[in-house]
């Protein structure tokens, strides 16, 4: 008999393959789109398409189609079973469980309304329980933070107490499913799920992290993940997972119940990682001591979050071996498949990041640019645009300001990103407080109410524009900010400030010795010797990038006269003026400005909140932008709440996904 299914969530992996065997049995398949929440329409009828060509299923249009969240009344066809597939895992996990949990309870009422025939929420069971692993401790003198993965389970907890609650009253059967590191040989596939696909995601970009900063080091040093002593991964194929998946909403025995599926051939997690390591040319290796970690373990060990279920399962949660019996058995994935599984994700991840590559150069190169007078009125400032046109989203603008002495090119990762739903301009003031400029781009864009996003000394020209015309500003976003005020001496200067401070007043003073004093700032930065240093280097695209008001003697006179204006003005003292919301963003090997010193100001803002990258550095806005875009986006959408937890900030990985 046809049936009819919505399937949707953060899970394409999986979703995807539960869309697929509905269509093989021959069900109508309708897909659930996030609008805008998670993956596009496009991007997720892709992937059905995808599985269900590679086993010989019709996806055509009579069979599969797609509708928005908001459209679901219209769209639901009486008696369809809504399944909602939660637990995938992009940059921000607690920020995409929160999404996951907005979601459900944003379409149970619709599904209602539409008279649909059950909800079956189907979850990651490692998302479930976090897994009690030793206090990751950051470097001497870092504030310890609990794990990120405490704060997803909270989520995931408290969205599966509310959905049956909220089923319950509107009398929607309710099944919840978890299941254990179900597999794909998709390595294209958007997000990193929880299980070993969200392993291989955090390998890679830590990976290809430190080898963009220390060539080498990968191959010399081997990487640790800290892990109980014999962990292992209950690797299950998704194909496997979709059929059971099925075979449990058929019994009666899972009908308003928690039921837990898992291959019952668990891979040890040592084996795992000799052959993650054979795969991707690297070491990587199982320990079980908090005190084997170096700074470059301990990131990708933060990024590992949902890998592992920990924790005795509850005595309500059914095992599925027990309710489908015989019916529940699955073939071990054996190490040739398992190394056929990582040599397919490791090509799909490598394609992927070519991809984004190839599209961050188109994008650069479709950027709108328009100009307005400097203030000194012998000059323009140019100004890039990018993101649909003025009045084609409801999404509010974006506006960058950028830091003085310093190119465009470190916002344009970000930029693409965002300017995916939001109209995105990026300003460079001329000067020192450069308010007037900024809000002459704003009045030529025809740009209302816009978040306003600073990096280094951005953030004072942010606060500047916020006071001078704050019906323009709906928030601020300060990203490393600096806030040193000349003469003021607070003790809390970096090594860098100190050495600028100096620079910039002798060059000053005397602009004919420029050329002597670049020696100090102008040398090539020098290969790092530990770990921490691997994470404290600068990317290798911005090496070139970061030494502009170095390059000669005339930027470097500009430069200093720039800056000792910069440092004659203190923004704080004027946050209690502000009364938009305000993020602020360090960065944990953050050289250039003050942490401390950006935590502070940020604590005068009335409604300012402070959170922190560790691992990253100064430019983190370049080499971290899908997760500072996540951050960014659930800051937007809900200010009240602000931030994930300061572990989730911390941990974030690109995952898999392609532009």
């Amino acid at each position: 008999m046809v049936s009819d299914l919505v399937v949707g969530g953060s899970d394409v992996r999986l979703a995807a393959r539960i869309a697929a065997h509905g269509l093989a049995r021959g069900d109508r398949v309708t897909l659930l789109d996030r609008n805008g929440g998670g993956p596009s329409r496009d991007l997720l009828r892709r992937a059905v398409e995808s599985v269900a060509a590679a086993h010989g299923t019709d996806a055509g249009a009579d069979r599969l189609r797609v509708c928005p969240a908001e459209g679901l009344p219209g769209s639901v066809p009486p008696g369809a079973a809504a399944w909602l597939v939660t637990g995938g895992a992009g940059p921000a996990p607690v920020l995409d469980a929160r999404r996951d949990a907005e979601l459900v309870r944003a379409v149970l009422p619709a599904l209602s309304r539409a008279g649909a025939g059950e909800v079956v929420l189907v979850g990651a069971a490692e998302a479930a329980v976090p897994m009690p692993l030793p206090s990751l401790a950051g470097r001497e003198g870092m504030v310890s933070v609990p794990p990120a993965a405490a704060a997803v389970a909270e989520v995931v907890a408290a969205m599966e107490r509310a959905a049956a609650g909220e089923c319950a009253r509107l009398g929607l059967p309710l099944r919840v499913l978890r299941v254990a590191c179900p597999v794909a040989a998709d390595g294209r596939t958007p997000g990193a799920p929880a299980g070993l696909h969200r392993l291989l995601a955090a390998v890679e970009e830590t990976v290809t992290e430190v080898r963009a900063r220390a060539p080498g080091w990968s191959e010399r040093e081997p990487l640790r993940l800290l892990a109980p002593p014999g962990a292992a991964l209950p690797l299950l194929p998704a194909e496997d997972a979709a059929r059971l998946l099925f075979a449990l909403t058929e019994s009666a025995a899972t009908a308003g119940r928690v039921c837990r599926l898992s291959s019952p051939h668990a891979t040890p997690l040592a084996e795992l990682c000799d052959r993650i390591s054979d795969v991707y040319g690297i070491r990587l290796t199982a320990v079980t001591a908090p005190g084997e970690l170096n700074a470059v373990d301990r990131l990708l060990c933060r990024r590992s979050t949902g890998v592992l279920e920990g924790g005795a399962r509850p005595d309500d949660v059914l095992d599925a071996c027990d309710v489908l019996g015989p019916g529940a058995e699955v073939a071990a994935l054996r190490p040739p498949a398992q190394r056929g599984l990582l040599r397919a994700v490791r090509g799909g991840q490598r394609a992927a990041r070519e991809e984004r590559s190839r599209g961050g150069a188109v994008f650069v190169r479709t950027l709108g640019t328009g100009t307005v007078p400097a203030r000194d009125g012998k000059r323009t400032v140019v100004y890039r645009t990018a993101g649909p046109p003025p009045g084609g989203t409801d999404a509010l603008p974006v506006v960058f300001v950028g830091a003085l002495g310093q190119g465009p090119d470190f916002w344009y990762p970000l930029m693409e990103r965002l300017a995916a739903q939001r109209r995105v301009l990026l300003v460079q003031p001329s000067e020192p407080m450069g308010a007037p400029e900024t809000a002459a781009v704003l009045e030529r864009e025809g740009v209302g109410p816009a978040h306003l996003v600073g990096w280094c000394t951005g953030p004072k020209e942010a606060v500047a524009l916020a006071r001078a015309h704050p019906k323009r500003v709906a928030s601020l976003a300060f990203l490393s900010g600096s806030f040193r005020v000349a003469g003021r001496e607070d003790g809390l200067d970096t090594e860098y400030e100190r050495s600028l401070h100096t620079l910039c007043r002798t060059v000053h003073a005397r602009p004919a010795a420029a050329g002597r004093l670049l020696r100090l700032f102008g040398q090539p930065e020098p290969a790092p010797e530990s770990a921490g240093g691997v994470l404290a280097a600068t990317h290798r695209d911005l090496r070139e990038l970061v030494r502009a008001p170095f390059r000669d003697e005339d930027a470097l006179v500009r430069y200093a006269a720039a800056m000792l204006g910069f440092w004659a003005d203190d923004s704080a003292d004027r946050a209690p003026e502000v009364s938009v919301p305000v993020l602020a963003l360090g960065a944990e090997y953050d050289r250039v400005v003050s942490r401390t010193r950006l935590r502070a100001a940020t604590a005068r803002f009335p409604r300012g909140h402070y959170a922190e990258f560790t691992g990253a550095t100064h430019q983190f806005l370049y080499d971290r932008a899908a997760l500072l875009a996540e951050v960014l986006e659930g800051f937007w959408r809900d200010p009240a709440d602000r931030t994930p937890p300061a572990d989730e900030v911390v941990t974030g990985t690109a995952g898999e996904e392609p532009r």
